[in-house]
């Protein structure tokens, strides 16, 4: 929770309105076997994870012309009965202006979502209808080398930044390659601050090694430089080597990791760590193991810092799992 909590301060999310979104038939739910509608939604829901897609869910009780505007692609899966005439026209609208919409348990139809029984597990007959659909629908969805469903990514707008997250839902490791949408575009923060943000990234793939049931994470500044990421092996971007764990750990600057004076380490799991750093970059000197106490940094001990010729290595005492690394290039105690 500590190192999750100070990931998370580094981080200002924002909010971005998906192209896809799922739409589940509450209007069907008090109908004799009403309860296979939230059954269908629930795999729905896990089959659009599964395609590393961002999404929305809404009900078709409340689904109007301004929701729809600019979604791609709308899922209805499950549907037993009739749904609302209002809804039906909201439907038909939003398809006449070109969105793809999908809905299965019409017309006495069987919907593929009913049968199956685990709404936990991913149907591959059913991913690949969904992803013909978002491809017909023409949205972005982060593709994996391996395609495994349990590779679950996402994209996360920031005020300072784009981050993509990643998650191994699996009892295995895994190593994947991550191949990147464009993630240019101008954002609207919101109503209240009416400002406009246009984030690039460079990068077109990212390739990591998690753990079992671990998370992963890179996170990408204004002009395209990494200052965060999130591991439990290798992680490369378009080939080159970013941070290097023995196991899960996570690293932040306040702008490049590659440049920064000083760079927060929080080795969850590992006891080396290892992060590129550019020819100009300062020359980190200390590596302090510590903690916050009353406000106020407290060293515990220190940790061992080595330098190679575009990396740093970091090692601490296996007993120090989990405490905080704070490598910096000189003694001032300003975070």
């Amino acid at each position: 929770y500590r190192a999750s909590a100070l990931i998370l301060r580094s981080l200002k999310p924002v909010w971005r309105k998906p192209e896809v979104l799922l739409v589940v038939p509450d209007s069907n739910r008090m109908l004799p076997n009403g309860a296979k509608v939230w059954h269908a939604a629930l795999v729905a829901a896990q089959t659009l994870a599964s395609l590393r897609v961002d999404f929305a869910v809404a009900s078709d009780l409340k689904l109007s012309d301004g929701l729809l505007k600019d979604v791609k692609a709308v899922f209805l899966p499950g549907v037993i009965g009739d749904i609302p005439t209002e809804t039906e026209a909201t439907l038909r609208r939003f398809a006449e202006r070109g969105g793809i919409i999908y809905r299965s348990g019409v017309s006495g139809e069987v919907a593929m979502e009913w049968d199956i029984p685990d709404v936990s597990e991913v149907d591959e007959a059913l991913r690949e209808r969904y992803r013909q659909i978002l491809e017909k629908a023409k949205v972005a969805t982060i593709r994996t080398d391996p395609d495994l469903p349990t590779i679950h990514a996402f994209r996360i707008p920031l005020q300072n930044g784009t981050a993509f997250v990643f998650v191994n839902a699996s009892d295995e490791p895994v190593t994947f390659t991550a191949f990147l949408p464009n993630a240019s575009y101008a954002h609207h923060a919101s109503q209240i601050t009416h400002y406009e943000l246009r984030i690039t990234h460079p990068a077109s793939r990212i390739t990591m090694t998690l753990g079992a049931w671990q998370p992963g994470m890179v996170v990408f500044g204004e002009q395209g430089r990494i200052f965060l990421v999130e591991g439990s092996g290798q992680i490369l971007v378009d080939g080159e080597l970013v941070a290097k764990g023995d196991g899960h750990f996570a690293a932040f600057a306040e702008n490049d990791l590659g440049e920064a004076k000083q760079i927060w380490l929080l080795p969850t799991e590992a006891i080396t760590v290892i992060l590129r750093r550019a020819k100009s970059a300062p020359k980190l000197k200390i590596a302090e193991v510590g903690e916050w106490r009353c406000g106020e940094w407290s060293v515990l001990t220190q940790a061992s810092l080595f330098h190679h010729a575009d990396t740093i290595a970091i090692k601490i005492a296996d007993d120090l799992r989990g405490e905080v690394v704070w490598v910096k290039w000189d003694d001032e105690r300003k975070f």
